[in-house]
């Protein structure tokens, strides 16, 4: 009897994008990257795919498939468009999503406000508290 072993790769999924919060002078975006193997490298782009300043991805790996969480904080630009971008260089693979920031939210960077769990899956729900100062 012969014993088979295979590893079986997975092309990562579109990212999950989303506001998590507005702080006083930034927007702050999360970008989610599930069941993904190999590794892919997440970065978030500007509109003309200028590489942005992040946090630390935050990584889990669990039976050979990879969850990545990368955290941005943005300012209002021509666009207010961002892209999260998955890249898995050994298979080839590219996959992004794109977010818009609405004007409004960057104008309530002036005083405190809050978003919890906006995300673009096709639908979102969202808890906005906002106190201008």
């Amino acid at each position: 009897m012969k014993t088979l072993h295979a590893v079986f790769t997975g092309a990562a999924p579109k990212p999950f994008v989303g506001i998590l919060n507005i702080t006083e002078y930034r927007v702050q975006l999360r970008c989610e990257v599930r069941g993904a193997s190999p590794k892919p490298r997440v970065e978030w782009r500007d509109s003309h795919g200028n590489i942005l300043r992040a946090e630390e991805p935050q990584v889990s790996h669990r039976d050979g498939r990879y969850d990545i969480t990368l955290l941005t904080a943005v300012t209002r630009t021509n666009t207010n468009l961002f892209h999260c971008v998955a890249t898995q260089e050994e298979m080839g693979h590219v996959t992004e999503e794109e977010i818009h920031v609405p004007d409004q939210l960057f104008e309530s960077c002036d005083g405190v406000g809050v978003i919890v769990s906006v995300f673009a899956s096709g639908f979102s729900v969202a808890v906005f508290a906002s106190l201008l100062l």
